[in-house]
């Protein structure tokens, strides 16, 4: 009587183990370009400087007088986010997806100052793209099983006097909602 009881314990513990709650569902979010998108050289202006980056890499200066050395493009900001087999009920079937994009403070030469959400292949926005704004809050539909991959523009502010390449940064978080 008691070894049918331990057996039975003994499975339940084997299976408890090996399942995936739905905090530990398989969403891994990668950033194919690095989180620090770069502007080349700059010139130093005497006023704060804007440049806009867009979701396609080009670069444009929106105000100020600092002066952009390239007129090359940059790679764009990108964020994929895969969802695995490995889930349970197939949570990113039916899930949606949360996506907040926040400014990181790297230094005070330049910093990012607006989001802009471009590009989604691989899902849909959940009643469309979110307004620019300094964190960019997207929801995302359930995306089912496969890779998203969403591009986004940036405004970014590069500091009266600062010459040189410097780093300006974001953070990413995803969750299933």
């Amino acid at each position: 009587m008691r070894r049918p009881i331990l057996l039975l314990l003994s499975l339940l513990a084997f299976v408890a183990t090996f399942s995936v709650s739905p905090a530990r569902a398989q969403l891994a979010v990668t950033l194919p370009n690095g989180t620090t998108p770069q502007l080349g050289e700059i010139i130093a202006g005497t006023i704060p400087t804007t440049f806009y980056i867009s979701p396609t890499g080009v670069v444009t200066r929106l105000s100020g007088d600092a002066i952009r050395l390239s007129n090359a493009p940059v790679a764009p900001p990108t964020i994929r986010i895969t969802c695995g087999l490995l889930n349970v009920n197939s949570l990113c079937l039916t899930r949606y997806v949360r996506i907040t994009v926040v400014p990181q403070l790297i230094g005070p030469k330049a910093n990012i100052v607006l989001f802009r959400a471009g590009t989604l292949t691989g899902a849909t926005f959940f009643n469309g793209p979110p307004p620019e704004a300094s964190t960019l809050n997207i929801v995302l539909n359930p995306m089912g099983i496969g890779t998203t991959t969403l591009t986004f523009g940036m405004t970014v502010m590069v500091q009266p006097g600062q010459t040189g390449a410097f780093p300006f940064g974001y953070g990413v978080s995803v969750a299933l909602v």
